[in-house]
This record gives C-alpha cells, structure tokens and sequence, in this order.
C-alpha cells in the first residue's frame, strides 16, 4: 500500500479537529490509504457509513453520507485503525464491520527482538553475518525454484524423443550440475547458522528477563489504568541498561553484568511511578515470574499461594490455630511443588504439628514467627532454588498477617537484597531523564503536592517562577498558551489537577506525537493528576510516571526526608549539635506520626494528611528560633537554652496540630511533644528514643531489637548511614502501641496484596506442567459432588414430622405444632439449595466434558 499513502492526510486520529473535513474526505475522494492512530474500545459513530459502505447512487459514482456531508467515494480508498490497548473489547457490532488482526507483542516475539538488540550493540559482526546468511539462504532457495521451473517449462515444449532433445539434455546437465551447487551452499549454511545460533545463545538470558520484566510491566496496567507503559519505553530502558552496564571480557560475565543492571535500572524506573501500596506486589510479581521462567515453580504453585486452602471437613485438633490456617495446612499437605520435583513435602505437616504442638504453638504466636527457625524443618527439600518460596507459601497458610514481610525475603533472594532497601528518586534525576518531548506527570494521593519541590529546583535552574496553569472548566486555552510560550521561551509549565481537564489532555497527546524541531530544549512540562481511568493511554505511554506518597516505614521516611529536605547545607545553618539533634528529632517525628496512620483508628482516630508542608514549617520555625538564640551571650555553651514549652507549642499545636480536629489525637500528639522534646535530645552521646532489646541476640527479629537514637556527626553521610541501618520493618512499640497492634493492617496489607495479583494472572490455565483451569474446576466440582448430602424424601420427611411432638405439657402433635410446620418447611428449602447445588456442579462437569453447552 505505499503507493497509496500520502504522508500529510494519510494519518490522523479521531480526537484531530479536521478529521472529517480534511484527512477523511481526502482518502475517501482520492482513493487513498487512511490510517487512524490510537483507537479505544469505541469508535465514532461519524464512521459507521464508511464501515457499513453506505453508498449513495450518483451519476457514474458514488457517494457516501458522513456526518451530514456527501463525499466522493473511490473504490481504491482503503482504512486501518491502531488501537494502543492491550486487550480491547471491541463490540461484536463493530467487530462484524472490521477485520481485526493482532499485533500485539508476544513473549517469544520479544525475547528475539531483545536478543537482535543486545547483539547489535555486542556482537554486531555476529548479528550482521547472521543476517547476511539468512539473506542468502532466501535467495539459493529462490535460485534452486528458478531451475526447477525451467526444466519444467523445457520438459512441457519438447515433442518427440528426450533423449535426441540435445538442448534439453544440456539443461537437465546445467540444471543438476547447479542444484548440487546450491543444495552444498545451503548445507553449508545449514552449519553456519547452527554455530552462529550457540554464539547467539549466550546472550539469551537477557532476551528472557528483558521479556518477563516487560510483560510484568504491562501487567501492572491491570492494578491501576495510570500504570499504564509502552514497548518503546522499555526499550529505551533495554538499550540504556546494555550501554551502561559494566563491561566485561568474558560473554557469561557480560550477560551476568547485563541482567543485573537491567533489572535494577527498570525497577527503580517502574518504581518511581508506582503507589506505596503497589510496591511490594510489583516486586513479587517480577519474582514470580522470573522463577516461572526458569522452571523452578509453575502455575499450581503460585495459584495455591494467592488462593489457599478449601474447606475441610476434618475437625481442627489444635486451639491455637484458627479455621482458616487448618484448612490451609490440609490443602498445603496434598499440594506438590513444581510439579512431581517435590511431591509431598508438606505430606506429613498435619502429624508433624500434632505431634510438636508445643514448638509450633511457640513459633506460630511469635510476632515475627518469618525470622525464626519453622520447627522440625531443617532441610527444604531436594531443591533448594525455592525453598524461599516454600517458606513463603508456608507463612501465607499460617500466618497471613505476615505475608508480605516474608515476601520482602523471596524478594531479596530471587532479585537481590537492594531490591527491599529504600530508594528515593529525587527531581534532580527526574529532570535530567525527562525532555522537551517527554512531559514529567505526578500522580497525586491525598495530602501529596509536588509543585513546592518543583518550584525549589526551579529555583536552582534559574527557571522560577513556573508558570502554573489549574486545569478546569475555561483553563484550557491559558494551558495551551503556556506551553507553546514555554517552547519558545524555555520556561518551565506546571498544570495542576489534570483530572479535571481529559479534553485537553487528549489534546496535548495528539500534540506530543508531533514535531519538536526548533523549540527551546529548555523547555519542560510537568503535570499533576489524580488516578482516572479515562486518561489518556497516549500520552501514559509517552510520560515520566512519578508518585509523591510519603514512603512506607521509619527508615524509608527518613531516607528521603535526608536525601530531599535535608542536605549538608541544612545542617550547617546553625554551628551547633543541638541544631542537628533537634532536626532529627523533628524528622523522626515526622516520620512516626505519618506512620501511625497505618494502625487505623489505634493509630489516630482520624487519619490525618500530614505531609511535608508540616516538617518544612516545623524546620522553618526551630531555624528562626535558633537564630535568635545564638545572637545571645550564651550561644558558646555545651546546651543553649531552649524553652521546650515553646517548641512543644509550635510543632505539636500549631504546625502538625493545625490539622488535628479529634481531642484524643491532640492529647496524644501533645504527649509524643513531651516526650520527644526536651533536654535529653541534647546529649552529646545521642539520645534514645526507644531501646526495644539487646541488639547482640542474634535469635531475636531485628526490627523488635534495636535501639533508636539520635546519630552524632557534622557531615550528612554521617546521618544517611545511621538511617541504612534502621529495620526495614517496625515493631508496633516503636510508636508506642502493643506488638499485637499490627495483626489487623498487615493481614489487610498482605489479602490487598495476594488479591491484587490474583487479579492480574492469566484465566486461561495453570501453567507450566500444572493442570489447566478445566482440569482444577472438573476435580473440585467432583469433591464437592461427593460431600452432597443425600436428598431429603419429601414422603419420609412428612412422616417423621407427624411423629414429632410439642412443647412439654402440649398433646398437639406433628402439623399441628407450629415449630413442626417451621422444619418442615425449611427441609424443603435446604432440599432445594442441595438439588441446585447437585445440578449445577453435574452441568460443569458436562460442560467441560463437551456434553452440554456452557451458557
């Protein structure tokens, strides 16, 4: 169809304003190709003459009717559509018009894809002699069908005898002499191609995890629509994490070198734009199928960690452990990992409690039962590849509350121990990545506002002031208007609340697929959204995703408290220690009151949006506080005379308490200013905020013994250190509240997470060597079917209610007893659930046996 494309009005969108006037009535009178770009699962019904070939008679043509307007129709024009969906729902009216082929991308597809980048970056003479073989291979091929043709053309014109044919008889000669020619060239290249594949080989392994990270990736869609991303992002990330990646002479170590840096780099990219809640689910996925990609666990494992055990009908013999863990032992008893590799390792778990129930009542009522020896289990099978896993699956039958702790654990052994560290992207790195033609969107979360952060690196740019535009009813042209000032000035634009303008969101997509060329590079546009799931998918997938939700846990929270808010700088406003141990002071209070909120309402009875706007105030005021300090006599002296009363009163009534509208929550906050404010915070050896234990027990859980204090030094890194240090998860006590205070969040943590993956796989089969969806439902619709009580005889039951009697001292019997009537009729309700419960699961068995039809 090249021919037939015009590079102007051959492309258009449905959004375009002069679609129908100008691209539309063009294609259609020229009888030219029209490509529509960016489809959802609607089109415009201004189509559905031209889709429906609604012609209208005129003259020696025709016509056809679009939107009111007649247009010449030409019987050459021909229409395509894209759709950027990952898995459109087109309706079956609009699928009858169209003929819809898939492109989209497949796992086997995309790992040759990878292979063909990397080795043209590594091994671009092995790629290219590759390349050329395949090229010559199509042509010999082609050569050989030219002869063959030819004798047969000879052998179909020659009359009479063959053998006095001497022309014939040269060709057939000329002909075998270069088959057998041809034929050694394609041996040859036959083994060529073989010892090129094995060189081609090594560097596989990265295809593949480039492939499972990038499916993961658009998994994530699923979770929310804003997480949206596309193949192009992800090969520039591919391409970025080959030339970046340390080098290495050997291949093996190379391709090592390469997965590292790739799964790290695309991690921490995909990380940044994710919410807190998200996080850990993204880490497990990629994990998961990482393990599933390598053959270690297949699709009946992971289906059994994310659904659990069924309900038994064997009694609980143990009073410790609740309903659901016993139904989940039994299940997890006659479950086989990977297949037959490790048939029955759990076979005995039901004895083995039984008969250790003391050990296991010790180990199941730990707080942090994932951190000490599970009793009786010293050895996790043959392989020890997914004993992390097994482990795993084991605290999510047991100890569902802990879930999402362990699998911070697979995470670190499947990915590496960074992979749960704190990480904090800071908009410094976030500017440097983004250009002119990649806009930066925020998504925003209650209380999280990042135009001050943008504001003070504009400062640092020298681009400040931003012009900051608030979407809205009537915003739209003084929106368009700062950005086209902005490319050609090289200002910066920040439009806020984009959720409340999508039209001119959709706008701005089709004005990003142009051309950039001779704007000002300076230029950079910033956009805060909150999630909504009629956002523009175009311009998701051309965007630098990035959340500022205050991060999970004390130490990531003062991990980026120290690396954005607080600098070297900051810490050398005032020349004293009492000025660095009242910062942290502050910074850690910040961080446990914004982490108290995950309690519910044993944290604070209501949740308040504290943010950074408090901390910066709170920091703002000790800074001026101490600068009037030190302007007098005693500011030489080991302690300056601070009134805690003073700074007790602004930072717990005023600034944090400026939010606090529940009187229990303002007692508690005036409680945790007494304690955290006060002359002991000034002790040159550093405070201690809280000593939860010896930290040399090396049996104890890290995060229930340890000691948080104030870290003593001048320098930053000094602090940073002290914070890479801290739990990565926080015993209840640390915010003083009971070590049972965090059963309830974390099962609600962990059952968000398992559900948000289980939405996320495939519906289609078990995968890997498991059972499919069919097998599973046929097995358990037949268990179910065995466990059916009989059927109540209607006869036989109204008998033996005429034999019933009544209350003590009444002679009425059988239906003249009205509690009598009462059973009577709920038997025959029962009977009625159990013959449609009986019929149902007999139709699925029929239905997936191909007897009836499944409606």
């Amino acid at each position: 169809f090249a021919e037939d494309i015009d590079p102007v009005y051959s492309f258009s969108t449905l959004t375009n304003p002069k679609f129908k006037d100008k691209y539309l009535k063009f294609c259609l009178e020229e009888g030219r190709c029209l490509i529509i770009d960016g489809i959802e699962n609607e089109v415009d019904p201004i189509l559905d003459p031209v889709l429906e070939k609604q012609l209208i008679k005129r003259g020696s043509g025709f016509n056809i009717d679009v939107g009111g307007t007649e247009m010449e129709y030409n019987k050459k024009f021909k229409m395509f559509m894209t759709t950027k969906l990952a898995n459109p729902t087109f309706s079956p009216e609009l699928s009858a018009k169209m003929t819809i082929i898939n492109f989209t991308v497949t796992q086997g597809g995309l790992e040759q894809q990878l292979l063909g980048r990397v080795l043209s970056k590594e091994q671009k003479a092995l790629e290219e002699s590759l390349n050329q073989l395949l090229t010559d291979v199509t042509q010999n091929k082609k050569n050989l069908q030219v002869l063959d043709r030819s004798l047969l053309e000879k052998l179909t014109e020659s009359k009479g005898n063959l053998l006095d044919d001497t022309e014939l008889v040269e060709v057939l000669n000329t002909t075998k002499t270069e088959a057998k020619s041809v034929q050694a060239k394609l041996e040859e290249a036959e083994v060529k191609t073989v010892e090129i594949n094995e060189k081609r080989a090594q560097y596989k392994p990265v295809a593949i995890r480039g492939a499972v990270i990038y499916f993961t990736m658009i998994e994530m869609s699923l979770v929310n629509w804003m997480y949206n991303s596309s193949l192009g992002q992800f090969l520039e990330l591919f391409d970025y994490s080959v030339d970046h990646s340390e080098k290495a002479q050997l291949p093996s170590k190379r391709v090592e070198n390469i997965i590292d840096y790739l799964t790290y780099h695309t991690y921490r990219y995909v990380n940044r734009g994710l919410f807190e809640i998200d996080k850990v689910t993204f880490k497990l996925m990629v994990s998961f199928n990482i393990m599933l990609k390598e053959g270690k666990i297949n699709g009946t494992d992971i289906g059994f960690f994310l659904k659990g055990g069924a309900v038994t009908d064997k009694p609980k013999p143990f009073r410790f452990i609740d309903e659901e863990a016993w139904n989940n032992i039994i299940a997890l008893s006659k479950h086989s990992f990977k297949g037959e590799g490790q048939t029955g390792f759990f076979k005995e778990l039901p004895d083995i409690i039984t008969r250790n129930e003391t050990a296991w009542k010790v180990w199941f009522e730990r707080n942090d039962p994932e951190n000490y020896p599970v009793p009786d289990i010293s050895e996790w099978g043959q392989d020890k590849d997914i004993a992390a896993f097994m482990h795993l699956v084991l605290m999510r039958c047991l100890r569902m509350d802990r879930t999402q702790v362990a699998a911070n654990k697979l995470i670190a052994e499947v990915l590496g121990a960074r992979f749960t560290s704190p990480v904090t992207d800071s908009i410094e790195s976030i500017w440097a990545e983004s250009r002119i033609s990649v806009p930066v969107l925020f998504l925003l979360s209650a209380g999280a506002d990042p135009t001050a952060t943008i504001d003070e690196f504009a400062k640092k740019k020298k681009k400040y002031p931003c012009d900051k535009v608030s979407m809205g009813e009537g915003q739209d042209k003084y929106a368009d208007e700062s950005i086209k000032n902005g490319m050609v000035n090289g200002t910066w634009t920040i439009l806020q609340n984009c959720h409340l303008g999508l039209k001119f969101m959709e706008y701005l997509d089709d004005f990003y697929t142009g051309d950039f060329e001779g704007c000002h590079p300076d230029f950079r546009l910033y956009v805060t959204c909150e999630p909504h799931n009629k956002f523009p998918l175009g311009l998701l997938q051309k965007s630098i995703k990035v959340t500022n939700e205050p991060p999970k846990g004390i130490q990531a929270g003062l991990s980026k408290t120290y690396s954005t808010i607080i600098n070297q700088d900051f810490l050398e406003k005032i020349e004293h220690h009492n000025w660095r141990n009242l910062t942290f002071t502050v910074c850690f209070l910040h961080s446990i009151v914004q982490e108290r909120r995950k309690f519910g309402p044993l944290g604070w009875c209501v949740p308040y949006e504290f943010n950074n706007s408090d901390l910066e105030a709170s920091l703002s005021f000790c800074e001026k506080y101490f600068n009037n300090i030190i302007s007098g006599p005693l500011f030489n002296s080991p302690n300056l005379p601070i009134n805690w009363e003073v700074i007790q009163y602004m930072v717990c009534e005023i600034q944090y308490g400026g939010r606090i509208t529940d009187d229990l929550d303002r007692e508690l906050f005036k409680e945790y200013g007494k304690e955290y404010f006060g002359e002991k915070i000034l002790s040159a050896e550093g405070h201690v905020f809280k000593d939860l234990g010896d930290p040399k027990d090396k049996n104890a859980d890290p995060s229930s013994k340890f000691k948080y204090k104030i870290p003593q030094g001048t320098e930053i890194q000094k602090f940073r250190e002290y914070i890479d240090t801290l739990p990565p998860v926080d015993s209840p006590e640390v915010f003083g509240l009971h070590p049972n205070a965090d059963l309830t969040f974390r099962k609600k943590e962990s059952k968000e997470m398992i559900d948000t993956i289980l939405e996320t796989r495939p519906k289609d089969s078990g995968g890997g060597s498991g059972k499919s969806r069919e097998e599973e439902v046929m097995e358990k619709a037949r268990e179910y079917l065995s466990k059916l009580p009989p059927d109540y005889v209607d006869i036989e039951v109204r008998d033996m209610v005429r034999k019933l009697g009544g209350s003590r001292g009444s002679n009425d019997r059988g239906f003249a007893v009205p509690l009598n009537i009462f059973l009577y009729q709920e038997i025959a309700r029962m009977q009625r659930v159990i013959a449609l419960v009986r019929k149902t699961l007999a139709d699925v068995i029929d239905a997936i046996d191909g007897i009836i039809i499944m409606t």
